[in-house]
C-alpha cells in the first residue's frame, strides 16, 4: 500500500498495525518492536497523545518491553497507557484491568512487590465488577490472584530473610573487626611498655 498511499494514511497505519500485532502475538518481538514503534509515532501524529488508539499502541509496546525484560521502560509505557485510558474510557473498561495486570507484573519484576500486589488487587476488583462475583471468569481471576499473591508474599519473605542474613553477616564482620582492633591495640600497648622498660634498663 505504501506504493500508492502516503505513510500517514489510515489504511497504511492499519496494515502496519496488523503486521506489528501479528509479530507480537507470535512472540517475534524483534520484528514487532520497530513496527509498533513506527505505528506509535503515526498514531500520535494522527490522534494526539490523549486518544484510546494511541493508548493501545503504548500498551502493546509496554507488553513487548515486558517480554523483552526491559521492565523500567515497560512500566513507563504502561503507566502512560493507564493514565490515558482512565481519562478517556469508562472507569470499569476491561482494557484498564488488563493494563493494571501488566503494570503489576512490571513492578514485580523490578522487586516492588507490595505495589505489584496492590495493582493485582485493583485489577481483580475491576474484573469482579465487570463479570459479577459469581461468574466463572471471576472465580478464575480469584484463583489466579490468590496464586499471584502467594508467590509475591513468598518473594517478599525470601527477600526479608536474605536481608536479615546479610545484616547478620555484616554484624559478625564488624564484631570480628572490633576484636582484631582491640587485640592489635593491646599488642601495641605491650610493645610500648616493653620498649619503655628497655630504656629504663
Amino acid at each position: 500500500r505504501l506504493e500508492w498511499l502516503p505513510p500517514e494514511h489510515v489504511d497504511v497505519r492499519n496494515s502496519l498495525g496488523n503486521l506489528g500485532f501479528t509479530y507480537l502475538f507470535l512472540a517475534d518481538y524483534a520484528r514487532a518492536q520497530p513496527i509498533l514503534t513506527e505505528m506509535r509515532r503515526a498514531e500520535l501524529a494522527a490522534y494526539g497523545v490523549d486518544h484510546p488508539s494511541y493508548a493501545q499502541l503504548v500498551w502493546y509496546l509496554g507488553f513487548l518491553y515486558l517480554a523483552y525484560g526491559r521492565y523500567r521502560t515497560a512500566r513507563c509505557l504502561l503507566r502512560l497507557a493507564h493514565t490515558i485510558c482512565e481519562r478517556r474510557l469508562a472507569p470499569q473498561h476491561p482494557q484498564i484491568a488488563k493494563i493494571l495486570t501488566y503494570m503489576a507484573e512490571s513492578y514485580s519484576r523490578l522487586g516492588e512487590l507490595q505495589e505489584a500486589i496492590m495493582l493485582h488487587e485493583r485489577a481483580l476488583k475491576l474484573r469482579t465488577h465487570l463479570f459479577g462475583p459469581k461468574s466463572h471468569v471471576t472465580a478464575e481471576n480469584l484463583r489466579l490472584q490468590a496464586d499471584k499473591r502467594t508467590n509475591l508474599e513468598k518473594e517478599i519473605g525470601d527477600l526479608r530473610k536474605q536481608q536479615e542474613d546479610q545484616l547478620f553477616q555484616l554484624r559478625q564482620q564488624r564484631a570480628q573487626k572490633e576484636v582484631e582492633i582491640f587485640r592489635a591495640a593491646g599488642e601495641l600497648r605491650i610493645f610500648q611498655m616493653e620498649q619503655a622498660n628497655k630504656k629504663m634498663i
